[in-house]
Order: C-alpha cells, then structure tokens, then sequence
C-alpha cells in the first residue's frame, strides 16, 4: 500500500514539470495514425524526438517503423517541390527542415536520408533575408524598384508609428529568488502518507518516517525553482510621426537600448540609427545594387 502511494506521488510530481508535455506529442502522433494523415504523423513524430527524452524517442521511432506509409509519406516530404511549397507558404523555418530531415534519417534508408539533406541543404537558400524599411521611404521608390525589392527580400515596411528615437529609459528588477517548494511538498506529502499508512497499521517507526522524506524531497525537487534574474525596461519613444510612445521589454540583462538609439516598436530592439533617417537613396544604395 506505501509503495503504491509513493508511486502515485511520483507520478504526480513528474506531471506537474512536463512530463505531461510528451504524453500530449504522443497522443498527437497516435491520431494522425488513426486518421491515416501519414503526413501529419511523420511531422508528429518529427517534433516528438526532437523535444522529448531518450527512451520514449525510441519507442516512438519503433512504431513508426511499423507503419511503412509514414515512412513513405516522410521520403515524399523532401520532394523539391513539397519543400518549394513550403518554403513559400512560410509554413516551416530552415531549422524545421533540418529537424525533419533528422527524423526520416532515423525511420528510413541511408539513400533516403542523403537526398533529404540535400534537398534541405538546397531549400534552405529560398529562404528570402529579411529587411526593415520605413513606409515614406518606401512609398518614395518607383515601382519597379518595390518589385526588384519584393523579389529579393521579405520586405516588412515600416510605418512611423512603428520607429523612433528613445528619449527616456527605466528599469525594473524583477528577480526573484530560487524556491525548494518542490521538494518540502514532496517530503511532507510522503512522511503524511507513511504516517498514515503506518497508524493504520500500528507500526510507525522514526528512523523510517526520516527515509520517507528524504525519498519525497528527492522526488519533488524537480519541481524545485531556480533563480530567475529578469528585468523590466521601460522605453519611450519619439516616433517618427512625432508622437511619444511607450513599449516595455523584459530580458535577463539590465542593460538596455541607450537614450538617443533608434528603436523598432515591431520587434522590440533597437535598430541601426540609419533606419530613422532612412531615405530612397538609402535603400537603393543598401538593397538594389
């Protein structure tokens, strides 16, 4: 009766730090399998080794292998022409590629595995650069010019809403401390447990109370939190349009974008000081030669 409670607390414990996460990734790959989406199994799988541990890696590529469709739908994935789809529907980055690739080099032949990297190795050049340019410069280019621009690169424009120059900086200290909760509930949840399980039936012994402890803190420590150095930094920012605009980014350093930098409202970052000076004849010389 101990042992059971004690595993029942383990089991507990494991699911609260991600455990619960895998399951999920194998439930996913088992009902694409049931919905004969051999594709979407594939790419299940795909994600299930790439962010699960060793063990259940290996019982989800033994099952894999026994369904020869995935497997086949997983070489057909690295077609030129599948990969050019999906490059183009943005639907993949080259990292996911390189994931996949990884995969059916697990599931499938050594041939399989060489055409797909060099599929992926050649995919990964359609990926366009891509560039920031503010709209009035943008809007200034001829036609011709956004098309030569658009054909190169993913172009994101800008409006002045968008960027600006940082007047004022604030920063916050949102630390906190490392906490051992994970392994005081563990310890308590099964000292209560033995305590219970031995007044039932009268034979509570000291010495093994101790050990029940240990043996929960030791279970709950994966529920331990460490230190966490986190900062907020408070930007304000003079658009280009003229107007004063805030935006608040939290990052593990105190150092930040200093006063007078140029900043993008986008992304969060701060930017070449070119940008907020950005004119055609910037663009043209930087991106159309």
């Amino acid at each position: 009766m101990l042992l059971r409670k004690l595993t029942l607390l383990s089991f507990l414990l494991i699911l609260t730090v991600g455990c619960a996460g895998e399951h999920y990734r194998v439930l996913q790959l088992d009902e694409s399998i049931k919905s004969k989406d051999w594709e979407s199994a594939f790419l299940n799988y795909s994600l299930l080794i790439e962010y699960t541990d060793e063990p259940l890696e290996e019982q989800a590529t033994q099952k894999v292998k026994q369904y020869p469709s995935i497997i086949a739908a997983g070489t057909a994935y690295f077609d030129k022409a599948n990969l050019r789809s999906e490059v183009q529907s943005k639907r993949v980055t080259a990292l996911d590629l390189e994931d996949h690739a990884k995969a059916i080099c697990r599931i499938s032949s050594p041939s399989d595995c060489q055409r797909a990297n060099e599929n992926v190795k050649e995919a990964k050049t359609w990926f366009k650069q891509q560039i920031y340019v503010t709209k009035p410069a943008y809007q200034a280019l001829s036609k011709a010019q956004q098309d030569a621009l658009q054909t190169s690169y993913e172009v994101v424009v800008l409006t002045e809403e968008q960027i600006g120059v940082v007047t004022e900086r604030q920063t916050q200290d949102m630390s906190s401390a490392g906490s051992v909760a994970g392994s005081t509930l563990g310890s308590s949840v099964a000292s209560a447990i033995y305590i219970d399980n031995a007044v039932s039936n009268t034979s509570y012994n000291m010495w093994t109370d101790l050990g029940v402890g240990v043996l929960g803190g030791l279970l709950g420590a994966s529920g331990n939190k460490a230190p966490v150095r986190q900062f907020s930094i408070t930007y304000a920012v003079k658009t280009l349009d003229g107007n004063l605009r805030k935006v608040t980014v939290t990052q593990g350093s105190p150092i930040g974008e200093p006063v007078g930098s140029c900043f993008n409202l986008l992304t969060k970052v701060g930017v070449d000081s070119r940008f907020c000076q950005m004119t055609p004849a910037l663009i043209q010389n930087t991106y159309l030669k």
